[in-house]
């Protein structure tokens, strides 16, 4: 704001200042207005970073100025107003007075009831606008977005682990997005634990909750559709039942005013403004959270101690950097990585692309480059280009590009300006230099209505032009989900550290024991298999023994230096089932059981190598008798 060129009026230096004592009696005493000011995380990010970075221990929210007579402008500038600026029997004039406080409850969508502050200015502001908040700018229609108006509030009451997040916060790098996101802080859980009586349901999508109830005598009063009265409640409970919560919040922020130590003030993370027509509406790619990929512990096997703790470390790296699964065949890699970008998307398809990498790649497939189209040369736009356009227009979350068999394709050929890009995630000191290489050689082949350029090209020199000096952002947005493959080392190109340390790398191997088994046969696909117990015991032993036997012991090594890749994966397990699910009879008994098991796993082992198939053959037929004995191969 302004800095030390203003200074409080006594009338509120109590309210003001450095204790909450007199914030806690007005409030006690039911002397106060309460609000709401609610968003999604992405969008509170930065107001609650100010509150540490900005000015310390107050926070600023913003609205787009919508001048209906319910629209939350009207509200809080009509209580602004009436219980702090305007004195009646003083005449016309406007005088400071302070009968009430504005409360405003701190609101997370998906999150909950975060904190509370007291509103102490309200500023107009069409000039400039914050710049940790995306504007929606569109040229050729009238639902634009401007946040016009500022409310700045100083912060009473933080959640406890809110606060532990801002604390660590102020240690370089630390990703508040992924300590916040999948926390439980909802209303329900405050007014359960504080035992403050009922609770509105469905927080998130009421309409009376969240819609910023500010005018005192609204009919709103039922506390189960979330109301005036409601709203007072709440923030009563809150003050009675944490008041030391409240001197907590106090105190942190006293003692980072009161610090020496210098903090280093990050780069505000920049969300894009939309400048553009309906072909560019923005793409919510952040509807999913880390919880929704902790989920996929239930659906994919890793040889991990912890599955749900290898998963909440997968998608909180995917929210920050690129990534790449390593492992063998059959581990489900590919499926894992689509499976993570949809949990964080909310599967939406415009969220990422998938490309499958070969030996042919060039750097015309990766970026872009010559092409010829209809006899005449011309250019092709390749995966960044696409994946750029598509980032510009995310308004929240990430755009992904995920690549299958990475080290399918020649690196050092292929990937070219990418692999410095991948290198700089979040941080595009060279983004806007490669950006305007890439401009230039496009431009040699013509500009936006040039029919030597694709569709993909003419959008992205739109874009270059939109987005000026912020034209690195959507880069920012941009991560790479990669597989690869560490076995087929004949068909596959060498991948050294240049391009292994752009990524952070999670090994996918083949499993020992039988853990997989366990999960695949208590899922609901196969609860209802026939022969159940019989089925049950026949995969454990065998899938089990032929583990010991080639994978888990010392033949393995013997196995690696003839390069045989001799094991059964978790997918060939899942496969084999499936295909028994479908041939097992009510008159089967273990004997046949067996032999259809085996049959099915040999048939779903995913190989034509024949060293691989003879050692199965050949483990079968001891498995299975003399009596039994397979046709030979």
């Amino acid at each position: 704001m302004y800095g030390e060129w203003l200074e409080v009026r006594n009338l509120f230096k109590d309210v003001l200042s450095n204790s909450p004592d007199k914030v806690i009696e007005m409030i006690k005493k039911d002397k106060f207005v309460p609000c709401v000011t609610v968003g999604p995380l992405e969008s509170w990010i930065n107001p609650l970073k100010y509150s540490i970075y900005g000015e310390v221990g107050y926070t600023i929210w913003g609205f787009d100025g919508y001048t209906s007579g319910t629209s939350f402008y009207n509200r809080i500038m009509e209580k602004y107003v009436e219980i702090q600026s305007h004195e009646k029997s003083k005449g016309d004039k406007w005088r400071p007075k302070l009968d009430d406080l504005i409360v405003s409850i701190i609101y997370i969508k998906k999150i909950g009831v975060v904190g509370l502050g007291v509103v102490t200015d309200i500023t107009l502001d069409p000039v400039r606008n914050f710049e940790g908040w995306a504007e929606e700018i569109y040229t050729d229609r009238e639902e634009s977005r401007y946040w016009i108006m500022r409310v700045r509030m100083k912060v009473f009451w933080l959640r406890e682990d809110v606060r532990r997040a801002l604390e660590k916060a102020l240690n370089s790098g630390f990703n508040l997005i992924s300590e916040l996101e999948g926390k439980e802080l909802s209303a329900r859980t405050l007014w359960q634990s504080y035992k403050c009586g009922d609770v509105p349901d469905n927080l998130d999508s009421n309409s009376l909750f969240l819609h910023s109830q500010c005018n005192r005598g609204s009919n709103l009063g039922n506390p189960k559709e979330g109301g005036y009265n409601t709203l007072k409640q709440l923030i009563k409970c809150i003050i009675e039942k944490d008041e030391l919560g409240v001197k907590e919040t106090y105190d942190f922020y006293s003692k980072l005013m009161s610090s020496k130590v210098q903090v280093s003030i990050p780069k505000v993370e920049r969300p894009i403004n939309v400048e553009s027509t309906d072909q560019l509406k923005p793409i919510d790619c952040g509807k999913g959270s880390i919880k929704d990929v902790e989920a996929l512990s239930n659906k994919f096997y890793v040889y991990v101690q912890r599955r749900e703790d290898f998963f909440k470390l997968l998608a909180s790296s995917a929210m920050m950097h690129n990534v790449l699964l390593v492992g063998p065949p059959g581990t489900g890699k590919t499926s894992m990585a689509i499976s993570i970008v949809e949990a964080l998307t909310g599967k939406n398809s415009e969220c990422y692309e998938i490309a499958t990498a070969n030996a042919l790649w060039f750097r015309r497939n990766l970026v872009g480059g010559e092409s010829l189209r209809k006899g005449e040369v011309s250019w092709s736009s390749g995966i960044l280009i696409r994946a750029y356009n598509k980032a510009a227009r995310v308004n929240n979350g990430n755009y992904y590009v995920i690549i299958d068999e990475i080290n399918r394709a020649d690196v050092d050929k292929a990937f070219g300006e990418i692999l410095t890009l991948m290198s700089d995630v979040g941080n595009t000191s060279a983004g806007k230099k490669i950006l305007d290489e890439i401009e230039k050689e496009i431009r040699k082949f013509g500009d936006e209505d040039s029919d030597k350029l694709d569709e993909d090209a003419k959008q992205f020199l739109r874009n270059l032009k939109l987005l000026g000096e912020k034209r690195d952002e959507p880069l920012k947005r941009i991560r790479f989900i990669a597989t690869m493959n560490e076995v087929d080392a004949n068909n596959l190109f060498p991948i050294g550290e240049a391009l292994t340390r752009r990524f952070l790398v999670f090994r996918i191997p083949y499993p020992c024991g039988t853990d997989d088994v366990k999960m695949f046969l208590e899922s609901e696909e196969f609860k209802e298999i026939k022969k159940r117990e019989i089925v049950t015991k026949v995969v454990f032993e065998e899938v089990n023994e032929f583990r010991k036997k080639y994978s888990c012991n010392e033949l393995k090594k013997t196995k690696r230096e003839e390069k045989i890749n001799l094991n059964i994966s978790p997918a060939s397990v899942k496969l084999a089932l499936s295909l028994l699910k479908q041939i097992v009879e009510d008159n089967d008994d273990e004997s046949s059981i067996r032999k259809k098991f085996l049959d099915a796993l040999e048939a779903s082992l995913g190989t034509t190598d024949e060293r691989i198939l003879k050692e199965f053959v050949e483990y079968k037929t001891k498995r299975l008798g003399n009596s039994q004995q397979p046709a030979p191969s």
